[in-house]
């Protein structure tokens, strides 16, 4: 196998540019030359051969693609051509040359994450995204859109940022109370063509009691003389719970396992109607409490505070009262 050419240079072309050039490969010797395969040296460059079988004397062009796309400067590929010639069973042909970079907009994001560590569950946290355009050509910020409603922008509209000019993108995040890990992320459209979707990864954890239980109104819906009650129930114990609503509707019971978060769905009367003591004849309407009945297990109780319960005593309960005031601003 021989190539009167197996180096070639190309002139300066600007980056995205496909470089293409023609190889002749002719077989010098006695026997039959068979091209067994032909790679590059990486997924940019492409070469394909007219013939696989050269008898002696004969030649054929290996005809080779290299995409240039993201590639800036002095630049050389390989094309491995494998045969069965004994002395040379891996040839090498060679392109190389400058390329110049496309003038184009970059966006580039300061800091590139926001880690937030920790958070608490009844807390909000802020920050500032500084975007920059570190490139030659106006940067169009197009959309900006959030994986999830707790992530608040202050972007109202596109955006362009003039070579080396950069904007504070303001961010508010409000945790989700049933989420453990926080993993997040805002996509930022723009006419970067090589970031045309860049994302802004948040992360972090939700701050949450070692012990204890986490009970919490997310909804509350009037609908005259009963009302739909959300409950969102954290169990951090090391013991299953059960939680009781016996005002409620059946099914008005739930067990949460241990490190385990469950939703319950009430069904409760609504507010009745009592009389004004201060003006007879009126009544007004008179608030109610939504009642819970948390059963706990005896075992999980210290012996100094069950010593005097007979054998049968039934599961301890406790009683949380929580104001049905707490309406559609809770949590």
């Amino acid at each position: 196998i021989v190539c009167d050419e197996p180096v070639w240079e190309f002139e300066k072309v600007v980056e995205g540019k496909d470089v293409l050039h023609s190889f002749i490969i002719k077989n010098q010797g006695d026997e039959t030359l068979n091209i067994e395969n032909i790679r590059g040296s990486c997924g940019c460059t492409v070469a394909k051969s007219e013939k696989k079988v050269l008898e002696p004397g004969e030649q054929t062009e290996i005809k080779t693609t290299f995409n240039t796309a993201g590639r800036v400067g002095k630049q050389s590929k390989y094309i491995y051509v494998h045969t069965n010639d004994p002395e040379n069973k891996m040839f090498k042909l060679t392109i190389s040359g400058e390329i110049e970079k496309m003038p184009a907009p970059r966006i580039i994001f300061s800091p590139p994450s926001w880690n937030m560590q920790s958070i608490d569950s009844e807390s909000t946290r802020e920050t500032n995204l500084n975007i920059s355009n570190t490139g030659d050509r106006p940067l169009e910020i197009k959309a900006v859109k959030a994986s999830t409603e707790q992530i608040k922008t202050n972007f109202s509209g596109p955006v362009t940022l003039k070579p080396q000019e950069k904007m504070p993108l303001h961010i508010v995040f409000t945790p989700d109370i049933m989420a453990s890990t926080i993993r997040e992320k805002i996509i930022i459209s723009s006419n970067d063509p090589k970031r045309g979707e860049a994302i802004f990864n948040i992360y972090g954890s939700l701050n949450i009691d070692n012990r204890g239980i986490n009970l919490c109104v997310l909804k509350v819906l009037e609908e005259g003389e009963e009302n739909q009650i959300e409950l969102y129930i954290r169990n951090n114990e090391t013991y299953p719970l059960s939680f009781k609503a016996p005002e409620a509707k059946e099914p008005n019971t739930i067990v949460v396992q241990p490190k385990n978060v469950k939703r319950l769905s009430l069904t409760v009367p609504g507010n009745q109607k009592e009389e004004n003591p201060e003006n007879p004849g009126k009544t007004n309407q008179a608030s109610s409490n939504l009642k819970m009945e948390i059963s706990v297990p005896l075992q999980s109780i210290q012996r100094s505070t069950v010593k005097d319960l007979p054998q049968s005593a039934p599961p301890s309960k406790a009683e949380v009262t929580l104001p049905q005031e707490i309406r559609k601003e809770a949590p």
